[in-house]
């Protein structure tokens, strides 16, 4: 029937985020590797690996977020791997 009318933005201003990749990471071996920006608070966290973004990015959105309201629920933590990628020793004799 009649859909409920939506008044919030779907992606918010305090949601805002700049991923920068170091020179170092190598996405297509899973070595996520960077820093993120807070466009509305301009902080910013290093991080290394999935985790580390997904950690960096709830950092960052807990310290925007007035402590009444920090109630958000705890993200997964993910697992990448890339069979293309191997370490020396998977070749060794």
């Amino acid at each position: 029937m009649n859909e409920p009318l939506h008044t919030t933005h779907p992606y918010p201003a305090d949601r805002s985020f700049v991923l920068k990749l170091h020179r170092d990471a190598d996405l297509a071996c899973g070595e996520l590797r960077g820093r993120i920006v807070h466009l509305v608070s301009d902080e910013r966290n290093d991080f290394v690996g999935a985790t580390g973004l997904l950690l960096a990015l709830q950092a960052l959105i807990a310290a925007s977020v007035p402590p009444a309201a920090a109630t958000a629920p705890r993200l997964p933590t993910p697992s990448v791997h890339n069979s293309a990628c191997h370490t020396p020793s998977e070749n060794s004799p």
